[in-house]
């Protein structure tokens, strides 16, 4: 029986792929001068719809692969699960109705959720990445 991947291998992976979802291909397709603003902001709501298929369990696993594991291990397994609940739950649903109203030829309030999405994008990298590079014991 092939062995399961480890913390650190999973932390690995899910980290490469923040960085060219979120980092990557989210920004530059905001280089195309043929795409209207509002389609690419469409795009960029499905795209993090979608993404949250692959967050959640990455995130699951790497509680569950932290067993054995110092407890700070698991704690940042933790933390990672929660800003991914708290990206889905709580910010994605406004930045998603700021997006239907750009669609629809509205112009949303000034608001700051955008900006709050990034930074617990970039905290949830940065603990990504610690539990990649740092020791396991």
């Amino acid at each position: 029986m092939p062995a399961l991947p480890t913390q650190r291998g999973t932390a690995i992976f899910y980290a490469g792929l923040v960085v060219g979802v979120t980092f990557y291909a989210t920004s530059i397709k905001f280089l195309a001068p043929s795409v209207p603003l509002p389609q690419l902001l469409d795009i960029g709501r499905q795209t993090f719809g979608h993404f949250v298929w692959l967050e959640a369990p990455l995130a699951g696993w790497m509680i569950l692969a932290s067993r054995r594991l110092p407890a700070s291990r698991v704690a940042l397994a933790l933390c990672v699960a929660g800003l991914v609940a708290f990206q889905h739950a709580a910010l994605r649903p406004i930045l998603d109705a700021r997006v239907g109203q750009v669609l629809m030829r509205q112009t949303p309030p000034p608001s700051n959720h955008h900006i709050l999405y990034i930074g617990i994008e970039t905290l949830k990298l940065g603990i990504i990445a610690a539990l990649a590079v740092l020791p396991s014991r």
